[in-house]
């Protein structure tokens, strides 16, 4: 009897030529294109800190790529100035370029190597090879990636763990030993030190592999998981700032942070439209310094944005559907982290709520791939709706980067 494809779990990867030519390929095209976007906006962001971008700090974030610091805004990203210093300074002596062109290079090289991780990662969701590197590229051509990869900020190495940690939860799906819960405990842990929100990945692994009949099992497992995760991120900051940042994280929280927002409907709202609608179709003609929920009207303004919009919301509202009707430990997974990243932003800063948006993006995309395979059409149709989207997606959103601004 023929196993039904919802109760697949994964799918088998084959490597050919084809397979190692479609990924150089993709790898090739992103770099290229973010490097393209990086030497357009790269007057504005290295020009002022108050550019257009939601709320990023670009001036600050491509100094700290320049040189290695552990202080101001790193202090909570520990690491981004260390590796991305080091990965600007090869770039430039390699390839023989001045610092702010090895800058740009190094965005294109890590944004590239976001795509293509998720292409990898997707090649195991679902049943065609086309349809996940269409995946993949509507990933990359999503309104926040298109600009946060573009640019110094911190989310393009923030996505790289996210991807990572779900490459190595992939890895070890079918292992129950303690070495799992170390392994993905650690890179919860590791994410961690370049985004300290990031630890909330240790909680994907330890509802994966959630049974209510072993539950006791399940909280070891867990357990072992933070005792690995909060140690490897938390010690660092530690013996760097020590009590300092105690104060510090104090000072922050309450400068941006308000428990009263968990309570206000138009910040909810913002949030989630920022996390849902906005990171994915721009509903904006040019870029802004900040949102607004009245940005919500800008859709309004653009029939190919309405275009765009409804796709995204019929392929995505049909997919994770599906993925929930066959709702596997994986889905359940991701949802109930995708809620506690909805709730701390909510708490957190919701006018920067874009800023932070692409984090969510890639967990999105495999609940959509989750469901394509329970969706009783051929591939084919599937590769073209989702190739579809990617067309819309960069008719849509790549505009707004090269607006006059």
């Amino acid at each position: 009897m023929t196993t039904p494809l919802y109760k697949k779990r994964f799918c088998p990867v084959n490597f050919n030529n084809t397979t190692l030519l479609i990924g150089i390929a993709l790898f090739l095209a992103s770099f290229v294109f973010y490097l393209l976007n990086a030497f357009h906006l790269s007057p504005l962001f290295f020009a002022s800190n108050h550019g257009p971008f939601f709320g990023a700090d670009t001036v600050d974030i491509s100094n700290n790529m320049r040189v290695p610091t552990l202080h101001m805004d790193m202090r909570k990203h520990l690491l981004f100035s260390v590796v991305t210093e080091s990965l600007v300074d090869v770039v430039g002596l390699v390839f023989r370029l001045s610092e702010d062109r090895a800058i740009m290079v190094s965005l294109g090289i890590m944004s590239a190597a976001n795509v293509t991780l998720a292409w990898w990662i997707l090649k195991r969701f679902v049943t065609s090879l086309a349809l996940a590197t269409a995946l993949a590229v509507a990933y990359g051509l999503t309104f926040s990636n298109i600009v946060f990869f573009s640019i110094p900020e911190t989310y393009s190495v923030s996505n790289w763990f996210i991807l990572t940690y779900f490459a190595l939860l992939l890895a070890f799906r079918d292992i129950r030993s303690p070495w799992s819960a170390v392994a993905l405990g650690a890179a919860a842990g590791v994410a961690g030190l370049f985004n300290p929100t990031l630890l909330s990945l240790s909680l994907v692994g330890v509802l994966y592999r959630w049974r209510w009949d072993e539950l006791k099992g399940v909280i070891g497992y867990g357990v072992l998981t933070l005792l690995v995760a909060l140690p490897v991120c938390i010690l660092p900051y530690a013996y760097v700032h020590g009590m300092e940042n105690v104060e510090y994280v104090s000072n922050y929280t309450n400068e941006w942070a308000s428990i009263s927002n968990l309570f206000d409907i138009r910040e909810i709202t913002l949030v989630t439209a920022s996390f849902l609608l906005f990171s994915v179709v721009s509903p904006y003609m040019e870029l802004a310094k900040m949102i607004d929920l009245n940005d919500l009207l800008g859709y309004a303004q653009s029939p190919l944005a309405i275009a765009t919009l409804l796709l995204y919301l019929g392929i995505g509202l049909a997919t994770i559907g599906q993925a929930v009707r066959h709702s596997d430990r994986l889905v359940l997974a991701i949802l109930v982290w995708l809620g506690v990243m909805l709730a701390f932003f909510i708490y957190f800063n919701p006018r920067e709520s874009l800023l932070y948006s692409s984090q969510v993006l890639f967990p999105l995309v495999l609940l959509a791939a989750r469901g394509l395979v329970n969706i009783p059409l051929p591939d084919r149709y599937k590769t073209a709706l989702v190739a579809s989207l990617a067309v819309l997606l960069a008719l849509t959103n790549i505009p707004v980067l090269y607006s006059d601004i």
